[in-house]
C-alpha cells in the first residue's frame, strides 16, 4: 500500500504520523538463513529409533512455530525444556543422537533467540563434547556465521514486537496491563543480551524507551530509559536516533495519555468548534444521539477502506439517532475540495477540518497519532470506547443502537 504526505509506512493497515522507531529490518528466512542447519535437515540416517523421532519431532514443531512467527524464548519454552530434560537423561553418550540434539539446542538460540553468546558457547561445547561426530563438523562450520545469524534473529523478534504493538495500539489496547507480554520481551531480550553493546541491541532498548512514550504516555520512565540508552550504547546509531527523539518523548507521552484517559464509561471531554460550513459543532449539540468521531483523511487509503463501513451504519441508524462527526486532516492545499469529496460519496454528516493535518486542532486534543481512529460516545456523553473498525465498527455502533432503543434518551 502506497502511503503519500507525513506517512513513511504503513503496518496494520493505517496511516500513521512518522513514529520515529527505530527503521525495521528486512525480515530473513524463517529459520535464521542457516542453509546447513539443524532446522533444514532431518536426523542423520544412523540414529537410533527412538532419540531420532524425538529429535525430528522437535524439528517439525520449531519449523512450524517458526512459520506461523512463534520463535521467541516464551514461545519455545517447551521445546527448549524438552531438549535440555533430553540432554541430561543422555549424559555421557557420546552418539551422534545427542551431538545432534545439543547442535539443535545451539542452533535455535542463535537462529530463534539472537542470542549470540549463548549459541557460541553451546556450539563450542559440542565440538569439544562430541568429536569426530557429524553435528561437532557442522557446529565449527556454523560458528563463523552464528554472529550474522544471531544478529538477523534479534533484528526479527525486535521487528515482530514494533507489528505486535503498533496492532494493539490500532485496536486502542495501549494500557501497561496491554502491552505487557511485549514489555516483558523487550525486558528479557536486554536482560540475554547483557553486556552487548551492539546496535541491534541498542535498537531494542530504544524500542523499549519509544514504548512507555508512545503507548503507555509515561513520560519519566520513557525520558530515564533513553538516557540509560545513551550512556549505555554509545555510538550506535540507535543512540543517535534517541537523541533526535528526545525532544519529541514529552509530546508524545502526552498524547499517548490523552488517549489512554479515554476509557469506556467515562463523560468525553467535549470541544465546541465550527464545521466546515461555519456552523457550531460539538458532542453535545447531539445529546441523546451516539455519536462516532471519525478521524481519517481523503489522502488515506485504510481510512477510504474504512468509508463503506460508516456510510452503511449512518444510512441504516441515522434516523434512529446515530450521528456522525468527521474530523479531516487534510492539509491546507486539501482543504478547499473537501466539500466536493464528501458530496461525491454522499458523506452528509458534520465535517471539521482546520487544514493542519496532524496538527490538527482536534486530533492534538485528544492524542490522535494514527487514522483512522474512532470514538464512539454514547446518548449520555459516555465513551461507549475507541478504535472501532470494519466489523468490530459495525456490532459496537449496533449494539449502541439497541441500548439506545431500550432506554429513553437523557435517562
Amino acid at each position: 500500500m502506497k502511503l503519500t504526505k507525513l506517512l513513511p509506512f504503513s503496518l496494520t493497515g493505517l496511516c500513521l504520523v512518522a513514529l520515529n522507531l527505530p527503521a525495521a529490518g528486512q525480515p530473513g528466512a524463517a529459520v535464521g538463513g542457516a542453509s546447513a542447519g539443524l532446522l533444514a535437515q532431518p536426523a542423520p540416517p544412523q540414529s537410533t529409533a527412538g532419540l531420532a523421532r524425538q529429535i525430528n519431532d522437535l524439528l517439525q514443531i520449531t519449523k512450524a512455530k517458526s512459520a506461523a512467527g512463534h520463535t521467541s524464548e516464551g514461545d519455545l519454552a517447551t521445546e527448549m525444556k524438552q531438549i535440555e530434560s533430553l540432554l541430561q537423561a543422555h549424559a555421557g553418550e557420546k552418539s551422534e543422537d545427542v551431538a545432534h540434539l545439543a547442535y539443535l539446542q545451539a542452533e535455535i538460540y542463535a537462529n530463534f533467540f539472537g542470542q549470540r553468546e549463548k549459541a557460541t558457547i553451546l556450539l563450542n561445547q559440542v565440538i569439544a563434547t562430541y568429536p569426530n561426530t557429524v553435528a561437532a563438523r557442522n557446529a565449527a562450520t556454523y560458528l563463523p556465521q552464528v554472529g550474522k545469524i544471531a544478529t538477523d534473529a534479534l533484528t526479527r523478534l525486535t521487528d515482530a514486537l514494533i507489528q505486535d504493538m503498533a496492532t494493539k495500539g490500532y485496536n486502542g489496547h495501549e494500557s501497561e496491563q496491554d502491552m505487557a507480554p511485549e514489555l516483558k520481551q523487550l525486558a528479557n531480550l536486554l536482560a540475554e543480551h547483557k553486556g552487548d553493546r551492539s546496535d541491534e541491541v541498542a535498537r531494542v532498548a530504544l524500542v523499549q524507551a519509544q514504548t512507555y512514550a508512545k503507548y503507555l504516555g509515561q513520560r519519566d520512565k520513557a525520558l530515564s530509559l533513553l538516557d540509560q540508552m545513551m550512556a549505555s550504547y554509545p555510538g550506535t546509531s540507535a543512540a543517535q536516533r534517541a537523541r533526535d527523539y528526545l525532544p519529541k518523548a514529552a509530546g508524545e507521552a502526552a498524547d499517548a495519555a490523552t488517549r489512554n484517559s479515554l476509557i469506556p464509561g467515562k463523560s468525553f471531554p467535549d470541544f465546541a468548534t465550527a464545521d466546515i460550513s461555519g456552523l457550531a459543532l460539538s458532542v453535545a449539540k447531539f445529546k441523546g444521539k451516539v455519536v462516532l468521531l471519525d478521524f481519517w483523511a481523503t489522502w488515506c487509503e485504510p481510512c477510504l477502506a474504512e468509508l463503506p463501513t460508516t456510510q452503511k451504519l449512518y444510512a441504516q441508524f441515522h434516523k434512529d439517532g446515530f450521528e456522525i462527526i468527521g474530523i479531516s486532516l487534510d492539509t491546507a492545499e486539501g482543504k478547499p475540495s473537501l466539500p466536493a469529496f464528501l458530496a461525491a460519496r454522499n458523506m452528509t454528516w458534520p465535517e471539521f477540518c482546520d487544514g493542519r493535518e496532524w496538527q490538527n486542532q482536534l486530533a492534538r486534543k485528544y492524542g490522535v497519532w494514527e487514522i483512522p481512529s474512532t470514538i464512539l460516545i454514547d446518548q449520555n456523553g459516555k465513551i461507549i470506547g475507541r478504535q472501532f473498525h470494519g466489523e468490530a465498527l459495525t456490532q459496537a455502533v449496533s449494539q449502541a443502537m439497541a441500548a439506545l432503543a431500550r432506554k429513553p434518551r437523557g435517562g
